[in-house]
């Protein structure tokens, strides 16, 4: 329950890329951002067009989620501009994409302020990591109970040796 508060919270800042609108000279940019799922594979297509349909940007993010992997794409205010920016953000990339003046500049995640690293990191730490600790902490559960019962299962049949004697 506390890392669904969690995820929540995050959520509220990191909102979905997909939809947003950009603006430049009263010409519209969209983004449009497609997810496809294949066993541990998410692969994860950003486009962004103009006002006329045509692609200024196109990229395809490859997450490999095996091994405690993850990441995401999101909007999130960076800089100063009225504009949200995109975060791309997993173990092979991270990085910002900023539009300005009609442009898309990608920027590297170190040039981000600390407050939106720590916001990545708590993403993976309450989507990923989480569920590890759901598990392991269910196994530990599951071990005490069978190890509860093997004691008390020998000790009650001591003592049914000890009233037969």
């Amino acid at each position: 329950m506390y890392s669904s508060f969690q995820r929540n919270k995050i959520d509220q800042k990191l909102s979905d890329a997909d939809g947003l609108i950009w603006s430049a000279d009263e010409k519209q940019f969209m983004v449009e951002v497609n997810q496809h799922e294949d066993g541990e594979q998410l692969e994860i297509g950003i486009k962004i067009i103009d006002p006329y349909r045509k692609i200024v940007y196109e990229k395809i993010e490859k997450i490999d989620r095996d091994m405690f992997g993850g990441g995401f794409v999101r909007a999130v205010q960076i800089d100063q501009d009225s504009e949200k920016e995109i975060v791309v953000w997993h173990a092979r990339a991270k990085y910002y994409l900023d539009f300005s003046e009609g442009n898309v500049t990608e920027v590297t995640f170190d040039n981000v302020p600390q407050q939106i690293k720590g916001l990545a990191k708590n993403w993976y730490k309450y989507n990923v990591m989480a569920s590890l600790e759901t598990a392991i902490s269910l196994i530990f559960l599951f071990c005490y109970y069978i190890l509860y019962s093997l004691i008390v299962g020998f000790l009650k049949l001591l003592k049914r040796k000890k009233k037969l004697k």
